[in-house]
């Protein structure tokens, strides 16, 4: 099936110099401002908008924050004459997916697209998996298929792509870490370091946080680590406080 296009642009010429570099291989809508590009949106329901900035009326940046806001997921290619670090940032910050600079050459626009497109479906694809297995009881490598165990899945899989902080109670034995590896694995922080530290096993005379607490701190920058009250061997931190002799097995990981 051939994917479609949304180009919106105020200028009809680089509007018609878009739509003939891709029109041989994707579907192709265009619209001449961000407020019929609101309607076109639903309308067209495109796989991917290119997107100027400077346009009468709402700027580019602006309906990008309202896609956002309305919870599209739709990549956006900002394609642009303002050639400045500070409206790339603050395009890529708002949402978008990649900045091109009016005055590129054709075939980096068609690959710019291309690969885009190929990201989208990807992500498409591995949403649907993931949510196929959660579905069917098994979350990364934990595998449970009682109703509970299902609804646990698919609250951590909803949880796993916010900026939140989860605590996850369990007795010893119950895959607690599998839980927090995985949500860690889907979360934004997925590229950055997953430290476990087991307050059980550090000495007493550590004192900061819960009894018998273990934490989970994704990523967390060393500097800030120092900051906590307790490092394990490795450097990584986590806040313990009067960890119990007996390690048993009522404790808690925080991820976040």
């Amino acid at each position: 099936m051939m994917k479609s296009i949304l180009i919106v642009d105020d200028e009809p010429a680089a509007r018609y110099g878009l739509r003939k570099a891709l029109e041989a291989k994707y579907r192709i809508a265009e619209t001449d401002s961000a407020e019929a590009a609101r309607e076109a949106l639903s309308r067209e329901q495109p796989d991917l908008v290119l997107l100027d900035v400077v346009m009468p009326g709402q700027d580019g940046l602006s309906f990008l924050r309202w896609m956002r806001e309305q919870g599209s997921e739709v990549p956006v290619l900002i394609v642009s004459a303002l050639d400045t670090a500070k409206t790339a940032v603050e395009a890529l910050q708002v949402g978008a997916a990649d900045y091109l600079v009016k005055g590129f050459e054709l075939e980096e626009l068609r690959q710019r697209v291309a690969n885009l497109l190929k990201l989208a479906s990807l992500e498409k694809e591995n949403d649907v998996l993931k949510r196929r297995l959660t579905t069917e009881g098994q979350f990364g490598q934990m595998i449970g298929r009682s109703a509970e165990m299902r609804r646990a899945f698919e609250m951590a899989d909803r949880v796993a792509a916010t900026d939140s902080t989860v605590l996850i109670l369990g007795e010893s034995g119950t895959g607690k870490d599998l839980l927090a590896q995985e949500i860690h694995a889907r979360s934004p922080r997925n590229g950055k370091a997953y430290v476990a530290v087991n307050c059980a096993a550090l000495p007493e005379r550590h004192e900061s946080g819960d009894a018998g607490q273990s934490a989970a701190r994704a990523g967390e920058p060393h500097h800030r680590a120092a900051r906590r009250d307790a490092i394990d061997s490795r450097g990584c931190a986590g806040n313990q406080r009067d960890a119990p002799q007996s390690g048993r097995g009522d404790s808690r990981r925080e991820v976040s």
